[in-house]
């Protein structure tokens, strides 16, 4: 994957002056879209001027480049436009907006809108685009529906084409709160897997059940994948549900919030959390917080995205060496965690969103690689 040159970035740069509210329907982002590639994406509202939170894009820095790197705004309208999710095969970027609907980038840097949440009782969030661009799906939360007292609405996964037409729910289940789509990473496929959970089962360890369910929207059907109690690896159980799920290559889903790596074709399953947490920890460039919140996940990492089997990106909460106060940090680091570099950006000041993330329970940030 090729490192943006300084060309690349100065036309980047000079693209971004010339839009106006990019991120509502039928404008476009602040830069060509054909250059972003080989970059991450992610949300903040914490690099000065951004009107609330904001779309960025950073390059991946070298091997070794601890600099901060530069950054390039992408969205400047007013709201929150938040939750970047990439094709997988670089056919679009798709975003929430929150309290408005899920959006659109095309790969020649329109934006469209796929839903309306104004004036509903829906809220849209964590949207995931396929391969080839022309589905993308969601999380829709049904406030007017709540399930039990802890805050929970019915959830349920929606899909619709690319110009928005056609959306509709998947596969609804009472009292299951759905989250978390992901299209399967391969041509002409349409296979969505999300996370979900029985809300009613809720107790101070989090749900007792949970699983992964993997759908076929042309065949309408689908099972699950893996269940509660979960997957073990050496000796650890690992729940099989989480807020953020990645899909990197066809084989293989990953958890990012616990680091569950399980296979699709039977190879046994794995768990790189811990070699990613002990070389993060040995370079002294924060200390990640692994608290677990309401029984549900830790606050590090959050969510994860990848570039096909060879890098990650990741998000999480740590503690800083200098004592500062805990902020949202991102990692570039290579699929087995072994190798684990911060990345610093450009005018990222530090980031504690406990209210937008509700204690960074799940990410808003959600970095992603762009092929």
């Amino acid at each position: 994957m090729p490192r943006p040159s300084a060309t690349l970035l100065l036309a980047i740069g000079l693209s971004a002056g010339c839009g106006t509210k990019a991120g509502l329907d039928d404008t476009e982002i602040l830069a060509p879209y054909n250059a972003l590639s080989g970059g991450v994406v992610f949300a903040t509202r914490a690099i000065e001027a951004s009107a609330g939170y904001d779309l960025y894009w950073t390059p991946i820095p070298q091997a070794g480049d601890i600099g901060a790197q530069p950054v390039v705004r992408l969205t400047e309208a007013n709201g929150h436009e938040w939750q970047p999710s990439v094709s997988p095969g670089g056919n679009g970027i798709a975003f929430a907006r929150e309290e408005d609907g899920i959006f659109l980038i095309n790969k020649n840097g329109r934006i469209r809108r796929i839903s309306d949440t104004n004036d509903t009782s829906f809220a849209d969030s964590l949207p995931a685009v396929s391969y080839d661009g022309q589905l993308v799906a969601w999380v829709r939360e049904d406030l007017s529906q709540p399930i039990g007292e802890d805050g929970f609405s019915q959830a349920f996964i929606m899909v619709a084409n690319s110009d928005g037409s056609d959306p509709r729910a998947l596969f609804k289940k009472d009292g299951i709160v759905q989250d978390a789509p992901r299209f399967e990473p391969m041509d002409r496929s349409y296979r969505i897997a999300w996370s979900e959970f029985d809300a009613r089962t809720l107790g101070p360890t989090g749900p007792t059940s949970f699983g992964i369910w993997l759908h076929d929207p042309i065949a309408k059907m689908g099972s699950f994948v893996c269940q509660a109690p979960g997957i073990t690896v050496g000796q650890i159980t690992y729940r099989c549900f989480g807020q953020h799920l990645a899909w990197p290559v066809p084989n293989t889903i990953i958890l990012p919030q616990n680091g569950l790596e399980f296979s699709l074709d039977g190879s046994p399953p794995d768990n790189v959390q811990g070699t990613l947490l002990g070389a993060i920890q040995m370079q002294q460039v924060g200390f990640p917080v692994i608290e677990q919140i309401g029984g549900f996940h830790r606050t590090f990492p959050i969510s994860a995205g990848y570039y096909r089997n060879e890098r990650m990106v990741i998000d999480g909460i740590i503690t800083n060496v200098d004592g500062d106060f805990p902020t949202l940090a991102f990692f570039i680091a290579s699929v087995d965690g072994a190798i684990v570099q911060r990345l610093f950006i450009n005018g990222y000041t530090n980031d504690n969103d406990p209210f937008s993330t509700a204690n960074f329970l799940f990410s808003v940030a959600t970095p992603q690689i762009i092929p």
